[in-house]
């Protein structure tokens, strides 16, 4: 399996979004500099890598409808699969390489962190200097970019689930864009929900997305997710790995 591992790693790295991934970063956090210059805002926006928490999921799923679903309707995944009988190492391959994208995407938005906020007159923060949860602002960043990737590949089993489903390019990008976009207008509505609603509701999916936002502002998005950060992030991975789960099914039993 690591023979196939390196071979879909090759493939992802001359794909030209992964090429395009670092400057849509930079570019993309320029309005987060930009719109951010007051003393209060600063260290928040350290800790958040300049919006990566808004950028790394945009990124992530034009990567991974790239790489994976793509291949459903350019039938190229028909090679793959006579290469590699077992659907399992295909399936498995495909979502390690993604995941190891991710990581390297969010080291990169880290780094381009650092050296921004030494770079920048108007931030230069002491890293050690503790910030939230009594921590430092640089162990606050680097969790802060967990909590991120924990979202982003929650993001990511669900276009892979879709793409198992639908082979329709387009289709499959388009939904998934939608699913991070409601999941910035649903939970906050949940709040306005009668209470006996909310005890189930709560545990919506969507309401995963408040992760990284209640991390780094816990007493307003508390409120609206109505879960602990703990709660949220257990579901965000149980999630994750459910939607893997039903997409290999799929991708089991289905004909190409």
């Amino acid at each position: 399996m690591i023979t196939v591992i390196n071979q879909e790693a090759y493939k992802l790295i001359h794909k030209k979004i992964t090429w395009l991934a670092p400057f849509l970063i930079v570019l993309l956090m320029i309005p987060f500099i930009m719109s951010f210059d007051d003393a209060i805002s600063a260290p928040w926006l350290v800790m958040s890598s300049f919006g990566i928490d808004e950028i790394a999921p945009l990124i992530m799923i034009l990567v991974a409808a790239t790489f994976f679903s793509s291949e459903f309707k350019q039938r190229t995944i028909l090679t793959m699969l006579a290469k590699t009988p077992s659907r399992k190492d295909v399936y498995l391959t495909k979502l390690t390489v993604v995941a190891l994208c991710d990581v390297a995407i969010h080291g990169f938005a880290v780094i381009m962190t650092l050296i921004l906020n030494f770079a920048l007159p108007k931030f230069r923060l002491d890293l050690f200097k503790p910030y939230l949860y009594h921590q430092s602002l640089l162990t606050n960043v680097l969790t802060m970019t967990l909590v991120d990737i924990l979202v982003t590949m929650f993001l990511v089993s669900i276009l892979f689930l879709i793409s198992c489903s639908i082979t329709e390019n387009a289709v499959v990008l388009a939904i998934s864009l939608g699913v991070f976009f409601m999941g910035q207008i649903v939970p906050p509505g949940i709040q306005f929900l009668p209470q006996q609603y909310l005890h189930w509701l709560r545990w919506n999916p969507l309401n995963m997305m408040l992760l990284p936002l209640q991390y780094a502002n816990y007493p307003v998005y508390h409120d609206m997710s109505h879960l602990s950060t703990l709660q949220l992030g257990v579901a965000t991975a149980g999630y994750a790995i459910v939607f893997a789960v039903l997409g290999y099914q799929i991708f089991r039993r289905r004909h190409y």
